[in-house]
């Protein structure tokens, strides 16, 4: 299941692994086509927002990616005030800030 108890399938899980691995690997393009599969299932998934975020900062579009970090921020219950894991979202949101 995605981190709000929301049923990820298993098609969507890994279209979000393959589209990391093509981001990793440089190939943003094709990680932006897995990750906007992987969105369309997990709506209210803020990683897979904050991974959109990432592959669109990449590919120079930095307002967009800024409206998806911001979502990803969102989408996480506490994210400004435990800081921890969704730290990551806002330090990516102020890099897109910086730009």
């Amino acid at each position: 299941s995605t981190s709000h108890g929301h049923p990820a399938t298993l098609e969507s899980c890994l279209s979000y692994k393959k589209g990391m691995e093509h981001l990793q690997g440089g190939n943003v393009q094709v990680a932006s086509d897995c990750i906007s599969k992987s969105l369309h299932a997990c709506q209210n998934d803020p990683l897979v927002y904050n991974e959109m975020g990432v592959v669109l900062y990449k590919m120079r579009r930095y307002e967009e990616a800024q409206r998806y970090f911001l979502r990803a921020i969102q989408l996480s219950p506490g994210a400004l005030e435990s800081g921890e894991a969704w730290e990551y979202c806002v330090f990516n949101y102020g890099h897109t800030l910086r730009r």
